[in-house]
């Protein structure tokens, strides 16, 4: 669907978050395309309010009838197509277009590689753009990681990086020419509705992309054991042991290391693999093994992604806080073996099963775990029947500062302790970012309170 397209139709925006604020942004200034009205049931983000200062914008909730009387609805990733208003809305004849959709029908000769998973997608996308770019070549990254498809559209760039979420995939109906599936694991499931349905709407990628890679994982238990995706059959693994891959030792291609685990920027086996699938995809487009170590040596990892604050009060503070499953909490977890690891878990309870999870961290060896909230009130009660003796306990907090409390108490000097909470931010915070932000400023506080320097 392109902008053009859009005129002498009913045209309705759907949330007023990132993507629907570049809408209105690259919206052409056309008589036969008037600016259209914005729909939310949430207000703007002060980030975002200019964007819907010059439009029509009613904040109140969705009604279906009201939806229905549009042909086009150009909705926010962040909301569902489950919205009781929405499908009815789309039952009647409504079209849903998204943002991502309308960027790439308009990006002309950009070539396009879109890299989705459940974990790691940010990083990843970020790790091949940084590769295609040390070797020269014209390319810039977007999409889900905060910089929208649409804002690319300006700089003419001959290859974009996508990172694309379940959420921007489910409705996308535009061609790309690689795709990279990188893992599947429960998530999301009250906007996707169940694991099949999410399955299905990550694994779209496979039918709108030319040249496809996926997980080994993903192609032997998610794609044909479902039977949602034929396209999936035809996709290249990622990490084959007779190529490149990760190894506790590094990245190795067969049996010779390239580079060993200590010169990575990123710790940990799922970003080892990560780096590899980035590397294979870098040597598929011609970037050479140099530039590839080049942009490892510059790389600087993500915030909240197992980001390292400091040490404060003599323990070493780690911020995970875009861990939003317990797979990974469990990857964090063995990123960060070895000194005593206390571990912060509890958020939002979107009904994801933690059984198998815990099984793991109780075999963890961990020093201790701070269940936060309601959500991690339950977790930590969970664990309470392990046999396992936890050497700093299992303890409950009712929110951040005092879970914060707790772990510089219990944790033994020259520990760790980390936040991967395994679950959205929701229930206290407006999303990862500001979750992660407080645990950093708590954490900083406790050389503040002891009179020591930060």
């Amino acid at each position: 669907m392109r902008f053009a397209e859009l005129a002498g139709r009913r045209v309705a925006v759907l949330g007023c978050g990132r993507d629907t604020a570049a809408v209105l942004r690259h919206w052409p200034r056309k008589a036969d395309l008037p600016r259209p009205p914005v729909l939310s049931e949430q207000p703007p983000a002060a980030e975002f309010a200019a964007a819907f200062a010059a439009g029509a914008l009613s904040i109140a909730p969705f009604e279906g009838h009201r939806l229905a009387a549009f042909d086009i609805l150009i909705k926010s990733p962040g909301i569902s197509p489950l919205h009781p208003a929405v499908a009815a809305a789309r039952a009647a004849g409504a079209r849903l277009v998204t943002p991502a959709a309308l960027a790439l029908a308009a990006r002309g000769p950009a070539q396009v590689i879109a890299i989705t998973g459940t974990k790691g997608k940010s990083t990843a996308a970020s790790l091949l753009a940084a590769m295609l770019q040390a070797a020269g070549i014209d390319a810039v990254l977007g999409g889900n990681i905060g910089i929208p498809a649409l804002d690319l559209l300006a700089g003419r760039h001959a290859l974009w990086v996508l990172e694309l979420s379940s959420y921007q995939l489910a409705d996308l109906d535009e061609r790309v020419e690689i795709g990279v599936i990188l893992n599947l694991f429960p998530e999301h499931l009250d906007w996707h509705g169940s694991f099949a349905a999410y399955t299905r709407d990550k694994l779209r990628l496979a039918t709108l992309a030319d040249k496809v890679w996926a997980g080994a994982g993903v192609i032997a238990e998610q794609g044909p054991g479902i039977g949602l995706n034929a396209g999936l059959n035809a996709a290249l693994p990622l990490t084959a042991k007779a190529g490149l891959h990760g190894t506790a030792a590094g990245i190795a291609d067969g049996e010779r290391l390239l580079r060993p685990a200590g010169c990575l920027p990123l710790k940990g086996a799922h970003n080892r693999d990560n780096i590899a699938a980035m590397w294979q995809i870098a040597r598929y487009l011609g970037v050479g093994d140099e530039a590839v170590g080049a942009a490892l040596d510059r790389f600087t990892p993500l915030p909240h992604r197992m980001q390292v604050l400091g040490i404060y009060g003599g323990l070493t503070w780690i911020d995970d806080s875009i861990s939003t499953t317990p797979w990974a909490t469990l990857a964090a977890i063995e990123a960060f073996a070895g000194p005593p690891l206390t571990v912060l878990i509890g958020g939002f309870d979107r009904g994801v099963d933690w059984e198998s999870a815990l099984r793991e961290m109780a075999k963890a060896g961990l020093n201790a775990v701070i269940g936060v909230g309601e959500h991690g009130a339950r977790l930590a009660a969970a664990l309470d029947g392990s046999e396992r003796q936890w050497r700093g306990g299992l303890h409950k907090a009712a929110d951040l500062p005092a879970a914060v409390a707790i772990a510089a108490a219990v944790t033994p000097p020259g520990g760790t302790v980390l936040l991967s909470p395994g679950a959205p931010s929701f229930d206290r915070y407006a999303d990862y970012q500001a979750r992660g932000a407080h645990f950093a400023e708590l954490a900083a506080g406790l050389d503040t309170a002891a009179g020591s320097p930060g």
